[in-house]
């Protein structure tokens, strides 16, 4: 799942991020918007294929930072590992984009009502509270100087690592 911060809004901290969706490559799922992720392949590093992954579907360049953890749908046998990721651009073609996919950033409550299931709802749910939480933390952690008393104002979480993209959080399916 790619996240990014969009501004400060009111309401919930959720409404300050949007994420990245792409259309399904099926042609009789037209209209059906999921997220990106793919299988490792044989000797590949998970994160690796997730960079990869996210390249090929969604034309978005980063590197992972950080896992976030794997979790296992028996139903469907697979398992999907969570990465955060600097995201570093944004591609105008793509490979998947060449054929016919679309990428769109929707804000959150909105790919609530377009992803496909309880199970996709529940992925990006998570994600949102991880990226929130962290953002929290570093906004928190910025808000105090090195003797750990308060100062005014704040970081924003896109601007506090000094690099010009935001954090993003990606997930993958693993096979």
């Amino acid at each position: 799942i790619t996240l990014r911060h969009v501004a400060s809004a009111a309401g919930s901290e959720s409404q300050a991020w949007e994420v990245c969706l792409i259309s399904s490559s099926n042609r009789t799922k037209v209209g059906v918007w999921k997220m990106p992720g793919g299988g490792v392949e044989k000797g590949e590093d998970p994160s690796a294929a997730a960079e990869r992954e996210v390249i090929e579907e969604a034309g978005l360049k980063g590197t992972v930072v950080q896992a976030l953890g794997v979790y296992q749908n028996n139903e469907k046998k697979t398992r999907t590992q969570w990465f955060v990721m600097s995201v570093t651009e944004e591609l105008e073609t793509w490979e998947e984009g060449e054929l016919g996919r679309l990428r769109k950033w929707f804000p959150i409550d909105d790919a609530y009502a377009v992803l496909p299931s309880d199970y996709h709802r529940m992925l990006l749910r998570q994600a949102v509270d991880a990226i929130v939480s962290k953002a929290r933390e570093a906004a928190e952690g910025n808000s105090k100087d090195g003797a750990g008393r308060a100062r005014r104002g704040s970081v924003d979480v896109d601007d506090h690592t000094g690099e010009q993209a935001a954090e993003r959080v990606h997930s993958r399916k693993v096979e």
